[in-house]
Parts: structure tokens; sequence; C-alpha cells
């Protein structure tokens, strides 16, 4: 009875070390998981995150494994289950051994095996998030801190993290024992598969080289392409994200840049002009409007003095005057904040100055009707001549 109290004992403090244990591992994963949020960009930080979750859970498996089984030997009476569940766990354990280190034939000098192939995936997963991370890590660390641009800085990370993984991929498979001369055949199968159905990824491919090292676009331009207006965010081997005013990412792929015309707005000088149309009624004094509209436009701190604004009559409306203020600004992704500014500032200069905007103006002209014999209207008298005429004022 003594000797079953005292094993009771010891199986009670190893389940509570492994209790304790088992916190101490929910804590450092918090902590992993703070530090990874802070610390670490989003794409990145995925693939960190998932191999944290696996290693804790993996942690957790062997913790509590060892325990029980160390617990249920302190227990005489559990000792026989634990013995014949260790015989049918090694029993299965080899059995699973001998499946995955099996090998299977691949070309006339190579053999792969079960296991083989899952450490190939296991470490692949390790160089692409490692080249990832590296690559962030000189953006951020280095790279920022030289002043350059945003856009160099993220061609030069995606350079890097190309050729950290080829070198990592270069190094992993002969190790694991493939010979890389054996891939010529799986590298001929892929050409033609190239060749049949994958043009279009092919293409992608290609056309974010081009667009990595050529530069016609970068990381923070503000484009149009397709009709769709937005700034640059990433670009990478198959497509590039842009995000719209909106807030709404847009993935488009490469090989759009390169096959249709594209409007970069923030390409070498970033400086752009940016046309406000205005109607004033007729009568108005043009010169007046000129000056009112000048001063409106050197009024505002962010239009630039040099190149001039300027204020042009463009053409004489149905129903006004239209003109036009030309100002340059410095960012082009302010231009929409910009002309909301000034036609506020518009409106308000054009009531104190006494300057009407007119609306469009529609006349009804109608001539005198005749009656036939029979008192009925007579549709070869009806005349009627009427204008519906406007002008757009914006």
């Amino acid at each position: 009875m003594s000797e079953l109290l005292l094993g009771c004992g010891f199986a009670l403090l190893i389940l509570g070390i492994a209790l304790g244990l088992n916190v101490l591992l929910n804590q450092v994963w918090r902590t992993l998981e703070r530090y990874t949020e802070a610390q670490v960009a989003l794409p990145t930080r995925r693939y960190l995150e998932l191999a944290e979750d696996i290693i804790i859970w993996l942690l957790r498996v062997n913790l509590w494994s060892v325990a029980l089984a160390t617990a249920a030997a302190q227990v005489p009476p559990l000792r026989p289950a634990r013995a014949r569940v260790l015989q049918v766990l090694a029993e299965l354990v080899n059995q699973a051994w001998g499946v995955l280190t099996y090998d299977f034939s691949v070309g006339k000098d190579t053999s792969v095996s079960i296991l083989s192939l899952l450490a190939l995936v296991l470490l692949a997963l390790v160089v692409f998030v490692s080249s990832r991370f590296l690559s962030d890590l000189v953006r951020d660390r280095f790279l920022n801190r030289l002043g350059l641009e945003r856009g160099t800085q993220e061609a030069a990370a995606t350079v890097l993290r190309y050729l950290l993984t080829v070198l990592g991929l270069t190094v992993l498979l002969p190790s694991l024992g493939i010979n890389l001369s054996s891939l010529a055949l799986l590298a001929g199968t892929v050409g033609i598969g190239i060749g049949l159905g994958l043009q279009s990824i092919s293409a992608n491919f290609i056309s974010g080289l081009t667009l990595l090292f050529e530069r016609p676009i970068q990381a923070g331009d503000l484009i149009e392409v397709d009709g769709r207006l937005g700034t640059v965010e990433r670009i990478s081997v198959r497509a590039t994200t842009i995000r719209t005013p909106d807030n709404v990412s847009v993935i488009v792929p490469n090989s759009r840049f390169t096959e249709s015309q594209v409007v970069n707005w923030s390409h070498r000088n970033p400086t752009c002009r940016i046309h406000i149309p205005v109607g004033v009624a007729y009568g108005s004094d043009t010169r007046q409007v000129e000056a009112v509209l000048l001063k409106v436009a050197q009024g505002h701190d962010q239009v630039l003095k040099h190149p001039v604004p300027q204020a042009w009559l463009r053409s004489f409306g149905d129903s006004a005057l239209n003109f036009e203020l030309l100002v340059w600004i410095y960012n082009p992704q302010d231009q929409f904040r910009m002309i909301s500014d000034l036609n506020y500032a518009i409106d308000q200069a054009f009531a104190e100055a006494g300057i009407q905007i007119p609306f469009p103006q529609r006349d009804l002209n109608i001539r005198s009707l005749k009656l036939s014999e029979e008192g009925n209207l007579s549709a070869n008298s009806l005349e009627t001549a009427g204008g519906l005429e406007s002008e757009p004022l914006s």
C-alpha cells in the first residue's frame, strides 16, 4: 500500500511539473507571437507564425507523452498497461519508419524515399522563409538607413530573396542525395509545360523580372493601368499589388504592365499639373476672373511657385465663359484633395468678388397656331421651334 501511495505521489508530482512546463510553453508562445507581430513584416510573419504553431504543438505532444509514460511507470498497477502501449507504439513506429525510408529510383543515379521528400519539403520551406526574412531584414535595417527610394529598396530586397532561395536550394538538394544533373529531364518536362500551358505564368514571371530591373514602376508610385488608379504596394514575381484610393487591393498580372499602356504619375519627376475647369457668367470681367483664380492658386501653400500657376480662357460656351486654372503640385497622390481645396476657395473668392457661376439655360420659342376649317389643329400649320441646349460647367 505504501508503495502504491508513494508511486501515486510521484506520478502527481510529474504531472504537476508537466503542467507547469506547459504553462511556460504558453508564455513563450505568446512572447514569440507579440515579437513577430511587432518586428516582422506581414508576408514573412505568416510563415513564422505557422512554424511557431507547429513547433509548440510538437513540444506539447512530446511533453505530455513523456510525462504520462513516466507517471504510469511510478504506479505499479499501470506498469503492465504502459509496457503494452509502448510495445505497440514501437511496432507502429518501426513499420512507419520502414515505409518512410523505402528508396524509390528516380533516374539512373538517384534514389529518394518518402522521408527524404518530406525533409526536402520542410527544408525548402525553411529556405523560403529564411530568404524572405533575411531580405526583409536587409531592407529594413540597412537599405532604409542608406536613404534609398522605396522602389529601389523593394527591388534590391526581391532580387536578394531570389538569390538566397536559389543558393539555398542548390546547397540543399545535393545534401539530400539528389543529383542535380538528374533533374535535366524534369527541367525539360517543365519547359514543355511552359510552352504548352504555362505561357501566362512564364510571361508574368519574365515581366516581373523586367519590372524589377528596368524599374518603370516602383513601390510607392501612383499609376493608372486598365482604368485603375492606385499606389503600387508590392511587385512580386507573378503579380503587382496596387492599392486604390478606396483602400482596395488590386492584384494585376505583371504582363499587363509590359503589354498595355501604363500611366505613371510618379515616374522620375513626381511633380504634376492639375486642371480645374471653371465657368463664369457672360458679362463678367475676364481679367478680374483671371486675377481671382491666380490669387486663389497662389494662396494655397501646396501649389508650387515654379512653374507659375496659369488661368486660361478656354472657350465661349452656350451658357458660360469657360476658364481653366492650371497649377503644379509636388505629390500626385494629393491631386484629388488639392482639386477639392481649390474648388472651395474659388467658390468663396467668386462670391466675395461678385462673380457669378452660371447654370445651364434653356429657351423655348412657340410661334402662332392656326385652326383648320373643321376647328381642329392643322398639322401643317403647327410650327414650333424650341432649343434645349446646355453646356457642362465642370
